[in-house]
């Protein structure tokens, strides 16, 4: 009997074991591709890049949404913590920040009508805890048409991605 349950033993932890690598190591790997792939492609670090109208020919990572303006920032808080702020936004609008874990930190909307500093957040020391000292923040509002498009790159010089020291 034992020369049964000892292999089956095994076997069970194994998959235990190789289950939770998979579990832990993948979304690291996972968001260490897509922020060195964003870097690569001149996303700014403690800024946001400006939108651009979404096609299949200029996305490096996952296509989106073709009627969503994203805007992107690379978090470091290897220099200290960074204040993140979506401006005001006509209709949908939404900022999300995401750990180099992918889990969400935190998720704002930016539709209200009444804009306050609900649309701001700290990261790092004295905010939101990240794991490490990357992330990225994105922000994703509704853009159906190039009128819209055009409206949301003004509405997007309000967002800052930055120290918290320069937070305007």
């Amino acid at each position: 009997m034992k020369h049964r349950i000892i292999p089956a033993v095994v076997f069970l932890l194994s998959i235990y074991i190789g289950y939770h690598a998979t579990l832990s190591k993948v979304p690291n790997v996972m968001m260490k591709g897509a922020y060195e792939r964003l870097s690569a492609g001149a996303t700014p670090i403690n800024d946001f890049s400006v939108p651009r109208m979404i096609t299949d020919k200029n996305q490096t990572i996952v296509r989106p949404s073709p009627d969503l303006a994203y805007s992107v920032c690379l978090i470091d808080l290897s220099q200290g913590p960074i204040w993140v702020r979506g401006g005001k936004t006509e209709g949908y609008g939404s900022l999300t920040i995401f750990d180099m874990k992918s889990d969400v930190v935190i998720v704002k909307d930016l539709s209200d009508k009444n804009f306050t500093v609900k649309r701001s957040v700290l990261i790092g020391e004295g905010g939101f805890d990240v794991h490490g000292d990357k992330a990225i923040a994105l922000i994703r509002r509704y853009a159906p048409n190039l009128e819209s498009f055009e409206r949301i790159k003004l509405e997007a010089k309000e967002d800052y991605c930055g120290p918290v020291k320069n937070q305007n």
